[in-house]
C-alpha cells in the first residue's frame, strides 16, 4: 500500500494490520473481465472512484503476473541452485489517469509472451493515488481455471 513496514511483524501483528486495512472503505470500485484466446488476451476493466475529488489523482494499472517460474543460478551464493519465483510481473500497462469524471472504462488486447503458462497466470487491475502511492483498490482474476 505504498508503505514500508520495517519493524518485525509477528503473526498477530499481521492479522491486526490486515483487519485494520479491511475495515477501511475502498477508494475505488473495480470490475474486471478477461477473455483469452491464447496467445492473445483481452482485458476489460471499469473503475469508479469512491469520491469524485479522488479521481483527479488516481491512475489505473493492469498487470499480467505469472507464478511457478524457476531459474537456475550459475554464480554467487546461490550457485548451482534452482530458485522458484511467484508473482513475477510479465507485463505492466499504465498509468491510465482516471480523470475528472471519476469513471473509467478500458479495453486492452495484447499478445502474451510465447513462454507464458496461462494456468499459472493472473491478470491484476489496481488503482493508485499518484500523490501518496496509496493503493485504492485491486482485483485479480486467473487467466485460466485449473
Amino acid at each position: 500500500n505504498g508503505q514500508d513496514y520495517r519493524l518485525p511483524i509477528t503473526g498477530d501483528d499481521t492479522a491486526l494490520r490486515i483487519a485494520e486495512i479491511n475495515r477501511r472503505a475502498p477508494g475505488a470500485e473495480i470490475a474486471l473481465r478477461i477473455s483469452a484466446a491464447i496467445p492473445r488476451v483481452s482485458i476489460n476493466v471499469r473503475v469508479r472512484a469512491a469520491a469524485k475529488a479522488d479521481s483527479i489523482d488516481t491512475d489505473t494499472y493492469l498487470a499480467i503476473v505469472e507464478n511457478g517460474l524457476e531459474s537456475a543460478v550459475d554464480r554467487g551464493e546461490n550457485s548451482g541452485k534452482r530458485l522458484k519465483h511467484d508473482f513475477v510481473v510479465r507485463t505492466l500497462l499504465g498509468p491510465f489517469p482516471l480523470g475528472s469524471s471519476g469513471i473509467q472504462t478500458l479495453t486492452k488486447s495484447l499478445e502474451l509472451a510465447e513462454d507464458i503458462q496461462p494456468a499459472h497466470t493472473v491478470v491484476i487491475a489496481f488503482t493508485e493515488n499518484r500523490r501518496t502511492g496509496d493503493i485504492l483498490q485491486s482485483l485479480a482474476l486467473p487467466m485460466c481455471k485449473i
